[in-house]
């Protein structure tokens, strides 16, 4: 039926001839991108008056519509209250997406949303079919703006005893975006993120749950909503996300309690409830958000691997985060122990899952392990070549922090080169969208042989 409409639609043969759905979400990012870079070059966004270099703009913008949270400089003390909104409303679009917004705004004007929107929107959602997504739409704005508003106002009565009324209430709003989307950006200054909230369980406590709430999906909690409201079964989707998050966050939470247990640079001074809460924060965190309580660069080796891992997983689709996806490292996983078992198909939970599916999870994270191993010979030649001697581990750290748009950094971002910070940038916006090109270049194509082939039973292993 879909192809049937696409062919008879002058208008939409462009999405027939390769102009694909995901195709176009990407591009609205770049667009959103360029606007950034735009007006973080302005005089007026900075507090000495002065812009900043083409580069430091293009890499600051990137970083907030991929909702990384990596940075050249101190936000608070850089930017003006005018560069604060412009780096807010970019994260903002950025974690719900531009076509999300765009949606919404074409609903309260009245305007008829064409088939090729739709698809657009079937794709930025990860979604089966076309049917429901302007209800999803205005359900998923609905669900983002109360719990920012909920962040907000809790945040807001926690901060401004240390910086204010207006202060603490713009901190708040600021800070409860910035965690939703799974951004990282900060205003507490002096570019030591939420240290100096590290014991402080209610801050921590909102932080964390805002994160998890961005980056499961938006899909999981309307589901979840609706399951309760129908009493009926939750969707394999939702059982996968909520169970791999569940099961990340209590394994980062221990094994950073127990690594980190006595690092003096991390939780090693604080009380065993402070040491908890701090785990917690960090494997939380490491799964796209960019805010830190302790200092990345003073982890134990293990930990910084461990922490690469979790970057490298990521959120859950249709959410806010990055990463190859919880989704797909559990088909990996279930593809493996499948493989292990001697079995020909995939089963999780009673459901078979397609060969398809599985071949774009192995795709994903090819590609993903590439983007990272790329960036990170690139950056560190091109570091070498200006003098600048750093660490191969600490330049994977950044980089796989930068593909799972997280934003944790050992501290060698301010350092970066002009070219390295723009093959970062790069690395970022792959991040954030690669998922969606690699549908179109590896598994959209549905086309269907002319020609069977026979059956070939290579030797392996």
């Amino acid at each position: 039926m879909e192809k049937s409409i696409v062919k008879n639609n002058p208008k939409l043969k462009g999405i027939k001839r390769g102009m694909k759905p995901a195709t176009l979400v990407s591009g609205t990012f770049l667009i959103l991108i360029i606007i950034g870079t735009l007006l973080l070059s302005l005089p007026m966004a900075h507090n000495d008056g002065k812009s900043f270099t083409l580069v430091q703009s293009l890499f600051t913008a990137t970083s907030a519509v991929c909702v990384t949270g990596l940075v050249v400089v101190d936000t608070l003390t850089q930017f003006s209250f005018f560069g604060q909104v412009v780096i807010i409303l970019l994260i903002q679009a950025g974690g719900l997406g531009i076509m999300t917004l765009a949606t919404l705004l074409f609903i309260f004007a009245g305007k008829k949303i064409t088939l090729k929107e739709r698809l657009v929107l079937q794709e930025a959602y990860s979604q089966n079919d076309l049917s429901g997504l302007l209800k999803l739409t205005i359900k998923i704005v609905k669900y983002a703006f109360t719990i920012e508003a909920i962040g907000a106002v809790i945040l807001a009565i926690c901060f401004i005893g240390d910086f204010g009324f207006w202060q603490g209430i713009w901190n708040g709003i600021f800070h409860s975006i910035s965690a939703f989307c799974n951004a990282g950006f900060d205003l507490i200054g002096l570019g030591n993120s939420l240290t100096s909230y590290s014991s402080n369980p209610v801050v921590l406590i909102v932080i964390m749950a805002l994160i998890i709430l961005g980056g499961i999906g938006f899909c999981v909690i309307i589901d979840y909503n609706s399951h309760k409201r129908e009493n009926r079964r939750l969707f394999l989707h939702t059982k996968v996300a909520v169970l791999m998050t569940i099961i990340l966050i209590a394994i980062g939470t221990f094994y950073f309690l127990i690594v980190e247990w006595s690092n003096p640079n991390t939780i090693g001074g604080m009380n065993i409830f402070d040491k908890f809460l701090n785990s917690m924060f960090q494997s939380v965190t490491t799964r796209t958000a960019g805010f830190n309580t302790i200092d990345q660069g003073g982890l134990y080796g293990a930990s910084t691997q461990f922490s690469n891992v979790l970057m490298f997983i990521g959120a859950s689709p249709g959410g806010t985060g990055g990463g190859i996806k919880t989704t797909t490292f559990f088909v990996i996983v279930a593809m493996f122990t499948a493989g292990a078992r001697g079995r020909d198909e995939i089963v999780v939970f009673k459901h078979s899952i397609k060969f398809k599916n599985a071949l774009k999870a192995f795709s994903i994270m090819v590609s993903a392990m590439l983007i990272i191993v790329i960036n990170s010979v690139v950056v560190y030649n091109l570091e070498y070549l200006a003098g600048n001697m750093l660490e191969m581990s600490d330049i994977v750290f950044e980089s796989t922090s930068a593909f799972g748009t997280v934003g944790l950094s050992t501290g060698i971002t301010p350092s970066l080169s002009d070219g390295s910070l723009i093959s970062t940038a790069i690395t970022m916006y792959l991040g954030r969208i690669g998922a969606l090109l690699l549908s179109v270049m590896f598994v959209g194509r549905n086309g269907i042989a002319a020609i069977k082939y026979s059956d070939y039973k290579l030797i392996i292993g």
